[in-house]
């Protein structure tokens, strides 16, 4: 069943994110068959937040910004700088 539901979603999630990031002149940067065999020993939980970070899709204050959901892009603990996903892991 997993193998299945593999084969069927993979060229869609790799079109989707492709399309989704504009990343039709770097796609070969991205090693999507380790990034897949990596996942698919994840829980959906732990797949779906993996891939807010390593796209910069994470609710931090800068996308919420970003989509308005925020007033402020600045971290809300230093005020320094805007909190991001690299922010956010050297800052805890």
């Amino acid at each position: 069943n997993g193998r299945i539901q593999y084969k069927l979603w993979k060229g869609k999630a790799c079109d989707y994110a492709q399309g989704k990031l504009q990343l039709y002149d770097s796609t070969a940067l991205v090693e999507w068959g380790a990034l897949s065999r990596h996942h698919r020993h994840l829980s959906w939980q732990r797949r779906a937040t993996s891939l807010k970070m390593i796209f910069q899709w994470a609710p931090t204050n800068a996308r919420k910004f970003v989509t308005h959901q925020s007033d402020t892009p600045l971290c809300p603990l230093c005020h320094l700088s805007n909190k991001t996903v690299a922010h956010m892991l050297k800052f805890p």
